[in-house]
């Protein structure tokens, strides 16, 4: 029988769906760290970044109030942050370093430092969706009303400037990775967790317009997977894995690959219930 516009039941599945992949990270405690499993372990890290660039684009473009958007936001992210946590202390239990965490305060602090990047990605993406939102709206569109696929691709001057601008800015942080040489400074963090974020968005934001965007969905799904293969390719080359072997290499491509095909799927779900992202009405009527 077929579902009508809106229908949650399928968005139900998903939200159990992410709260089980979640959870994935402990996985790796049934893995023998080694330089073989290494590239397993990167894959399953990746599942939860996944789960909170989703939920960004839902805490920035939903139709909830803000309000609890954001509540309901913050409190995912706590419990998706809770299972990397939980598999990095009982790994560094079982290690060598067994007085990691020796009392709750630093317990609390670690799960904190936990906490932090997950939350950077969520109010970060969020607040930038939002900006968005002041030109596209999220609707819930019948099989009528739904605007007919273009089956050309055109681009205007914009989108090349912002396509060459994007591609400018990820060279340079690539090239400030690479010669970061792994050194514990400041300067070299505050490089790599940039270059981290701005692959995490360029893959989010390809994800959200390809899925729930109005032109061709099968090209544009085939668009956001080659994006984020070279995007990949970049997160390799940043972690100097192609000075290593293709096994390593390929598997440091997942930290980039794998969460934009959480979001993509995820995304598509949301589509197949009706909703898609169209231009509010004055910016149509500015263009005509």
């Amino acid at each position: 029988m077929p579902r009508e516009p809106g229908d949650c039941r399928r968005i139900r599945w998903l939200v159990g769906t992410h709260l089980v992949l979640a959870a994935a990270p402990l996985l790796g405690l049934l893995l023998q760290f080694s330089m073989q499993t290494l590239p397993v372990l990167w894959a399953l890290i990746a599942l939860p970044f996944g789960a909170v660039m989703t939920l960004s684009v839902w805490a920035g473009l939903g139709r909830t109030r803000l309000l609890w958007r954001v509540a309901i936001g913050l409190a995912a992210t706590l419990y998706i942050s809770l299972w990397p946590f939980v598999y990095e202390a009982v790994s560094a239990r079982d290690s060598a370093d067994v007085a990691i965490y020796r009392n709750a305060s630093e317990w609390i602090i670690g799960y904190m430092e936990a906490v932090g990047p997950f939350c950077v990605l969520l109010f970060l993406f969020g607040g930038i969706f939002m900006l968005v939102r002041l030109r596209y709206t999220l609707e819930i569109l019948g099989p009528g009303s739904t605007p007919s696929p273009s089956g050309r691709v055109q681009f205007s001057m914009l989108h090349i400037m912002v396509a060459m601008s994007t591609i400018a800015i990820v060279l340079s942080l690539l090239r400030a990775t690479r010669h970061a040489r792994g050194e514990e400074s400041t300067w070299d963090w505050l490089v790599m967790n940039a270059f981290m974020l701005v692959i995490f968005f360029i893959n989010t934001a390809c994800a959200a317009f390809a899925a729930l965007g109005s032109s061709t969905v099968k090209r544009n799904v085939c668009l956001v997977f080659f994006v984020s293969i070279l995007l990949g390719i970049a997160v390799a080359t940043a972690m100097h894995q192609d000075q290593t072997n293709w096994w390593l290499f390929t598997g440091s491509m997942t930290l980039a690959v794998i969460p934009t095909t959480v979001v993509l799927a995820s995304l598509l779900v949301v589509r197949s219930c009706g909703f898609r992202l169209v231009r509010r009405e004055r910016d149509i009527q500015v263009a005509s």
